[in-house]
């Protein structure tokens, strides 16, 4: 089997970046405590689901309050890292 560094630093990185972003996920709020005051001022009458309350903060996102497009950034780049630890791992994607 021929060896390819740039595979094993592509799945040693997201392996990294999969740990460092679980413990900031860990440590730092979740985006819907610290958007809600967003959601409720931008969003007042989205129904919950399906991310549709996503979609209109994306939607509005030049009106979205700095801390929450932050914390969005942040489970985003977790949510990313995370698809990307079970995909070097071989494990199913949810979607």
């Amino acid at each position: 089997m021929k060896h390819r560094p740039l595979a094993s630093f592509a799945l040693a990185a997201a392996l990294l970046a999969a740990g460092a972003s679980a413990a900031q996920v860990s440590v730092a709020p979740r985006p819907g405590r610290i958007c809600r005051p967003d959601v409720q001022r931008l969003c007042p009458n989205v129904t919950p689901g399906h991310g549709a309350v996503m979609r209109c903060l994306r939607g509005r996102m030049a009106e979205v309050s700095a801390d929450c497009k932050s914390a969005l950034m942040d489970a985003r780049a977790a949510h990313r890292a995370k698809r990307a630890a079970e995909a070097a791992q071989g494990a199913p994607s949810p979607n």
